[in-house]
């Protein structure tokens, strides 16, 4: 586990919560199986042990919370040995404790389902048709940020030139190198000029990460799993 102390407190205070809702889903789904099939389950577990307490106990399942904030477990009939016992999950057939075993992944499978579809109907970033140049970002100290560009600007024109491709911007700036020219953006819908002087060589002239104008595209609850341009079908 030495890798654990290359990692941020911030980061483990998101990795944990998030390996705990995996895991406790993961049981879940072998609880549900389990208690639709017929097998005795003795305990629900929130977390991992020791015990902090009984939350409440209903048709012989102990709902129980647990020190470890850890996901979760399922405590079954037969698990420990009394293979015999009535009820214990070595008493029943071969595919219905296959069918338990299956339901701990299935339900992960389940949940990633769920949570990309939601991921997409909120909306993720696509590449605009026909887009224009956007830029990404902007480097401190470079000659785009002493001329005003920002984040989002959409480029339309370098030195009167349209700008249609990234690579009509790289060689505009290129051809700039080590003048001022003004430079056509659109801002928030809004048209401005700005002037920039690019280095004169190097890289980075301008200072600036491009790329092609980005949407937010978003996909109804259907369109989550049959659009042919989805990335997560």
């Amino acid at each position: 586990f030495d890798f654990l102390g290359n990692m941020s407190w911030m980061y483990l205070l998101v990795v944990i919560p998030v390996l705990g809702v995996l895991v406790f889903v993961h049981e879940l789904g072998h609880f549900l199986a389990a208690r639709r099939l017929g097998v005795q389950v003795d305990e629900l577990g929130f977390g991992l042990p020791p015990r902090a307490m009984t939350m409440f106990e209903r048709d012989g399942v102990k709902y129980t919370l647990n020190w470890l904030p850890l996901g979760g477990f399922v405590r079954m009939a037969g698990e420990e040995g009394d293979f015999e016992t009535p009820g214990s999950l070595w008493s029943k057939r071969p595919w219905q404790r296959a069918t338990i075993l299956v339901a701990g992944p299935f339900m992960n499978f389940l949940a990633a389902a769920v949570l990309f579809s939601i991921v997409f109907m909120m909306g993720v970033p696509a590449p605009a048709p026909n887009g224009r140049v956007q830029v990404y970002d902007v480097f401190p100290g470079s000659p785009a940020q002493a001329a005003g560009l920002q984040r989002d600007d959409l480029i339309l024109s370098v030195d009167g030139k349209p700008i249609d491709t990234t690579a009509t911007l790289v060689a505009a700036i290129e051809a700039a190198g080590g003048r001022e020219v003004p430079v056509a953006i659109e801002r928030g819908g809004q048209p401005m000029t700005l002037n920039l002087t690019p280095r004169a060589s190097g890289e980075a002239r301008a200072g600036i990460s491009i790329g092609t104008e980005q949407i937010t595209e978003r996909y109804g609850p259907v369109e989550c799993f049959l659009d042919h341009e989805n990335p997560f079908r």
